[in-house]
């Protein structure tokens, strides 16, 4: 299925020195990118995106954010108002889905080792009632 939107991105295209596959990635991957037989593909090319044109006073805003499955917010996030609106609920700083991923993990560790803690805490406390 071809999306709609790509056509206004920025696309880097490669090509596979050994099994001659051309791999078009929509971010830069610098002068070689990795191929599926497992050799370097090399960068042959830039396509530059097309631009959206209007005449007259006009406002057109095109955002061409891809909706996806995000692990931490257990559901689909359509836009990043999404991401914002979650990381301001939970005080954090959104630095990318892997950052915010490692903190998410980071907290439920903390949360766990605080909960061990008051475990043993209280255990405690009633061996010693006794």
């Amino acid at each position: 299925m071809v999306d709609f939107f790509d056509e206004y991105r920025k696309r880097w295209v490669y090509k596979c020195t050994v099994c001659n596959e051309e791999i078009t990635t929509f971010r830069d991957c610098g002068k070689t990118t990795n191929c599926r037989c497992g050799s370097a593909a090399q960068l042959t090319g830039v396509i530059e995106p097309k631009h959206i044109e209007c005449t007259g006073d006009c406002n057109i805003n095109v955002h061409t954010f891809k909706p996806y499955f995000d692990v931490t917010l257990g559901k689909v996030v359509e836009s990043k108002h999404e991401i914002t609106e979650f990381c301001k609920r939970n005080d954090m700083i959104y630095a990318g889905d892997k950052e915010l991923t490692q903190q998410c993990a980071q907290n439920k560790r903390e949360n766990e080792l605080r909960q061990d803690k008051a475990f043993t805490e209280k255990l405690t406390r009633d061996l010693m009632r006794l």
